[in-house]
């Protein structure tokens, strides 16, 4: 990651939301990945609308010019009693934020999701944890395709830290190759 060209953030979630580490304030994919791996765990019930609104906040700091890219990571379902409304809303001010958000649901069956799209391509669901390395390629691959930004940084970041976060490069910029 370069400051100049991409950032990323990340932002965990259960019952309250955390950002991990904020655009920009990594300057390398190897701090990326440390601050990945140094996460906190955050306990209770799946509040998946917590996680968008902190990427909204996140997102306001974006630059204006820059495509914005939200890549949702769950294991279930939003917690229970609380209104489906709720998360629609909160995908909705994302979208209108300009972002575009990709769902990755790791369970069996898969866990549905008021998404844009109806088509579902921008929701991948994966069985388990061991099937997520065999569906970063072509996650990556969708999400260039579909932004127009490169496909050399989604692939090196999602090899290099995983798939829990992407930045976003101005479209035709590239990295030097990661060391």
């Amino acid at each position: 990651m370069m400051p100049s060209r991409s950032r990323g953030a990340v932002i965990t979630y259960g019952v309250n939301s955390t950002v991990v580490t904020n655009l920009g304030e990594t300057s390398t994919t190897q701090d990326f990945g440390e601050a990945v791996n140094s996460a906190p765990k955050i306990g209770g019930q799946r509040r998946m609308d917590r996680a968008v609104d902190a990427a909204l906040t996140v997102l306001g700091n974006a630059r204006p010019a820059t495509p914005k890219v939200v890549i949702l990571l769950t294991t279930g379902n939003q917690a229970a009693g609380i209104e489906p409304r709720v998360l629609e809303t909160a995908f909705q001010r994302l979208y209108g934020l300009g972002a575009r958000l990709y769902a990755v649901t790791i369970k069996t069956p898969p866990v549905p999701l008021p998404l844009r799209s109806t088509d579902g391509s921008d929701w991948f669901p994966v069985t388990s944890y061991l099937d997520l390395p065999i569906q970063v390629l072509p996650l990556a691959r969708h999400i260039a395709l579909d932004t127009g930004l490169s496909f050399l940084v989604f692939l090196a970041c999602f090899y290099r830290v995983g798939p829990v976060a992407i930045p976003a490069c101005a479209p035709g910029k590239r990295e030097p190759p990661l060391s």
